[in-house]
């Protein structure tokens, strides 16, 4: 199920991705983006690697997609209930955890 899941975000994304141009997105990840630890993530401030003219081109773009809301939408839907599954496994993780440690004091 997972993987059905993040291979149908990848698609969604492809929306957003495939109007950004793509030097952008290699500025974006090489120079405004951290990956903290595990699932965390974090995007930083930066300057903008484009002139201002050319980003109100690409946000001309994702304004006139007649997709991506709608898309983008779904995508938030998924992550909402993707996080409500995840937040109830690791409640399990914990409870398990805890087991096998009284377990184990035994």
């Amino acid at each position: 199920m997972a993987t059905k899941t993040i291979g149908d975000l990848s698609w969604r994304h492809a929306g957003v991705l495939g109007i950004s141009p793509w030097g952008v997105q290699q500025y974006i990840w090489a120079n405004c983006f951290r990956q903290l630890g595990g699932i965390r993530q974090e995007l930083v401030d930066c300057p903008s690697p484009i002139k201002e003219v050319e980003a109100g081109v690409v946000l001309d773009s994702y304004q006139h997609s007649e997709t991506l809301l709608e898309n983008l939408r779904f995508w938030m839907s998924t992550l909402g209930v993707s996080s409500i599954v995840l937040n109830g496994a690791r409640e399990d993780a914990v409870s398990l955890a805890a087991d096998v440690d009284a377990a184990r004091a035994k």
